[in-house]
């Protein structure tokens, strides 16, 4: 090893003041001025938290602290300064590394809460100005189901089961689509969707009531517009963390055109049509024949597409309308009245 030279500031040991000394790296030893030798083997190198700043240079066998600036000698000591760019990219990545820790903890611990606390505040016209904005979505004019004859039995099914809730905020407002999906869509301020493949599939009154409950308890629960209210707040954020204003509304719309909700909404929702249909005395049967029908429909999707689409799984919801069931005591009355014409099979169903 050939000997370098170089200056740097010195600190003895219990000082706060430094001087500059001459620096001599010789082989094995780094000597500072004339009164201290370090070993190279026991130097530890302390990067600067300014980037270009001088690195703190400490021996481990030894006290002091030398403040070197000087490149070479760092170079000759065999430490590679970090460049003012390399710094700023390190710092970067920490803060983008920040940014999305928070983003994370704030969607899942903090905009759970608020998006709820939200949800209730709103007017029940601002939820129906939401409702509105995703119709055309969910139920575009072109595609709905106009026969009175199919409107009218699934509109009285609605009216029983609503009629039945004391003091409801909600103008229920119900639109049949021509299509085959076997489901039905709650938009916040209370617009059901029914699709045509629903119609199809249910056999009974009560069936049907029992998915038509299920959306209604999404809708006095609010759970489609705190799923807006969630996805506002967290693209708000991400608007306000990135400057980018558009992020907001991109967010929302994403929201509205697709509602889904987690597992403790699902549940919510089934145990509100439960208590429906005790208000009502509805047949038990209705309830379990629905999620049986549900079940073999969701079978015949694709694996990813089914966990899905029942999530939770619709096994455990089953199980769980089943041990309700179990312990209904009360003496069902048809929803429908005796001799009524159910549904007709095939008016406005999709081909």
């Amino acid at each position: 090893m050939t000997t370098t030279t170089g200056t740097a500031q010195f600190h003895e040991a219990g000082s706060s003041s430094a001087r500059e000394v001459a620096v001599t790296l010789a082989p094995g030893v780094l000597r500072i001025g004339e009164e201290a030798a370090w070993p190279v083997v026991s130097l530890v190198f302390e990067e600067s938290s300014v980037a270009g700043g001088p690195c703190r240079v400490r021996s481990q066998v030894a006290p002091g602290l030398l403040m070197v600036s000087d490149t070479a000698l760092l170079n000759a000591l065999g430490h590679r300064q970090r460049s003012a760019s390399t710094a700023l990219g390190t710092g970067l990545v920490m803060v983008a590394g920040g940014l999305i820790g928070l983003l994370a903890a704030s969607y899942f611990l903090f905009l759970p809460w608020m998006a709820g606390f939200l949800a209730r505040q709103l007017p029940v016209s601002i939820e129906q100005q939401m409702g509105r904005a995703a119709l055309e979505e969910f139920a575009p004019v072109a595609s709905r189901c106009d026969s009175e004859e199919i409107r009218k039995p699934v509109r009285a099914i609605v009216d029983r089961l609503t009629t039945s809730v004391p003091k409801l905020a909600y103008p229920f407002q119900v639109y049949i689509v021509k299509n085959n999906t076997v489901n039905a869509v709650a938009l916040p301020g209370g617009y059901i969707v029914v699709f045509t493949g629903l119609l199809d599939k249910t056999r009974t009154p009560e069936e049907l009531a029992a998915v038509l409950g299920h959306e209604i308890i999404h809708v006095t629960g609010h759970h489609g517009t705190t799923a807006v209210m969630r996805a506002t707040v967290f693209w708000a954020m991400l608007s306000f963390l990135t400057g980018d204003p558009t992020s907001l509304l991109v967010g929302a719309a994403s929201a509205l055109s697709q509602l889904s909700y987690g597992r403790s909404q699902e549940e919510a929702a089934d145990r509100g049509a439960m208590e429906l249909f005790e208000l009502v005395r509805a047949d038990p049967k209705g309830l379990e024949g629905a999620f049986e029908m549900l079940s073999k429909e969701r079978a015949d999707l694709p694996g990813a597409a089914r966990y899905f689409s029942t999530h939770p799984q619709i096994g455990d919801r089953l199980a769980a309308v089943r041990a309700w069931k179990a312990k209904v005591k009360y003496q069902p009355e048809p929803l429908v009245a005796a001799g009524a014409a159910w549904l007709p099979r095939g008016a406005c169903i999709a081909q």
